[in-house]
């Protein structure tokens, strides 16, 4: 498939352009339409021979509103109201991450080289998230506490390309916040209702 290459637009520009051959169809009828009033005055009203498309001119102008209605069920209505998801992409966040890469990967050796402990708490989390508001000043003052955190902004490109390459098998990904324990593999999405709640979650992580 070429590079760049993307089902949706390319779907749409065929709708397009059926949808401007039915316009076409339709101004020649109304041009037709308008010839033959032209013909008929300069006829002094004597009422010339109709064509087979005046003659026809309601059933095609039924016709290609039946056209144009497949047309917009079949193609164009399903792509609204059921948009299908790129594949292996993370959605979910500011940026976009696509997985990419060998399967099965041992995340602490990853993280590991990438200057990243075993022990240490995996906090993913997003400044516009409110959740994450509330959760991100406790996690914040972890490290004052002893505990090793790794903070990782949906918004900081490099530091989700390593927990999407390090920790694919483990992590949800399924929004903000979410908390991930390399040396045990526990993963948790969404906020922590107490700060004593998240430090028992992060003392799981040591």
């Amino acid at each position: 498939m070429p590079t760049g290459w993307n089902y949706s637009e390319a779907l749409c520009q065929i709708e397009l352009q059926w949808v401007s051959e039915i316009e076409y169809g339709l101004n020649v009828l109304i041009a037709c339409r308008q010839s033959s009033g032209v013909a008929k005055r300069k006829d002094n009203g004597k009422k010339p021979a109709a064509s087979w498309i005046q003659r026809h001119e309601t059933l095609l102008v039924f016709m290609l509103m039946i056209v144009s209605l497949v047309v917009l069920t079949v193609f164009i209505a399903p792509d609204i109201l059921f948009p299908t998801a790129e594949s292996g992409t993370i959605s979910d966040f500011s940026v976009r991450i696509t997985a990419s890469g060998e399967s099965n990967v041992d995340p602490i050796a990853c993280l590991a080289s990438k200057g990243i402990g075993k022990n240490a708490l995996v906090y993913i989390y997003s400044d516009s998230c409110s959740a994450s508001q509330h959760n991100t000043p406790w996690v914040m003052a972890l490290p004052a506490k002893g505990y090793a955190v790794f903070l990782v902004d949906t918004a900081n490109t490099s530091a989700m390309t390593i927990v999407t390459a390090c920790l694919r098998d483990v992590a949800m990904f399924a929004g903000t916040p979410e908390y991930i324990c390399p040396s045990t593999g526990a993963v948790r999405s969404g906020a922590f209702s107490s700060e004593v709640d998240l430090e028992n979650f992060a003392n799981a992580c040591r």
